[in-house]
């Protein structure tokens, strides 16, 4: 074992010390959230030789004919959808049956029962998903490890550094956004666009009955954007910008989510939510880990976020 310097957790967005677990640059284990910080995205720099870890997705595993192809690889569809068909299914799913849970994508499925369902659509993707069988939190989890096992982030790295200068640079929310805006219209290939659009869209309608199932698009973020982003391949060696980059990274997932409508030009119908719980409070965030085979809330500790989000500007972005 050696000694090595994690300059960010991407998990629980602090610095810490880290102990190899098998080595150098074979993945570490965060001292302040106790999890393998590695599997979903940080810079970590081993004291032994220097090196930094690099960031490697899930690649082959259950369903590997499926999971983890590039987006170009995957099966066309008959109806000409760049949406591929197990995204469909999931959301779709979740929408019907699973807006209102509690901790939704923040609470992981069993691990092998994700693994049961990806290979079991592998074999055969024309199977729909019983309400009665699928847990709607092993399904937010296969969406999860459905990007996650994308050889390529689907938010290209090149515009990542764009797009926090552009959130740095600009003092008004709707300059950002406009920033934004033109930066994932031009930024991101069509299949990755189509894909990021249905997925915001889904979020944003998530995040829509957070005073039900405690998911702003804040809490939302957090789960979110270490596996769309992946910033660990910009190769950071800079302490502060490490430090500083997490949280950028949630804001910009977070605008995305919040502000759906104006960055992707759509309008979402959302119905009225009727008799909230009095109790629900939204501020805190935890961390899960989908290897995590109790099904329940990983025992990380919690942290309150505040995301400067402001109400929706007036100003009509073209």
């Amino acid at each position: 074992m050696c000694l090595s310097v994690c300059l960010v957790c991407f998990v629980c967005l602090s610095v810490c010390l880290s102990v190899c677990l098998a080595g150098c640059l074979s993945g570490c284990l965060c001292f302040n959230c106790l999890i393998c910080c590695i599997s979903a995205g940080c810079v970590c720099m081993c004291s032994c030789t220097g090196e930094t870890k690099e960031y490697k997705p899930d690649g082959p595993g259950p369903g590997a004919t499926y999971f983890g192809l590039y987006l170009h690889d995957l099966p066309g569809r008959s109806d000409g959808s760049k949406i591929p068909l197990f995204v469909e299914v999931c959301l779709d799913f979740i929408e019907e049956h699973g807006l209102e849970t509690s901790g939704i994508y923040r609470v992981s499925g069993k691990k092998e029962m994700v693994d049961r369902l990806q290979t079991e659509f592998a074999k055969d993707p024309t199977m729909g998903l019983d309400p009665e069988l699928i847990n709607v939190n092993v399904a937010a989890s296969a969406v999860k490890s459905f990007f996650r096992r994308l050889p390529e982030p689907l938010i290209p790295t090149p515009i990542i550094d764009p797009l926090t200068k552009g959130l740095s640079s600009a003092t008004e929310l709707s300059d950002q956004l406009e920033s934004m805006k033109m930066l994932i219209t031009a930024g991101v290939p069509s299949i990755q666009y189509a894909i990021l659009q249905y997925l915001m869209r889904h979020l944003h309608k998530v995040s829509h009955y957070h005073e039900i199932n405690r998911m702003m698009a804040s809490n939302l973020s957090i789960v979110f954007w270490p596996t769309l982003m992946r910033p660990d391949s910009l190769n950071i060696r800079d302490f502060t910008v490490a430090q500083e980059l997490p949280l950028t990274l949630q804001r910009v997932m977070t605008l995305l989510i919040e502000y759906y409508p104006l960055i992707f030009n759509d309008t979402v119908e959302l119905p009225p939510i009727v008799n909230p719980p009095a109790d629900v409070t939204s501020d805190f965030i935890s961390v899960t880990e989908d290897n995590d085979n109790s099904g329940s809330r990983d025992t990380a500790p919690y942290m309150s976020v505040t995301i400067g989000v402001t109400p929706l500007p007036s100003q009509k972005m073209s």
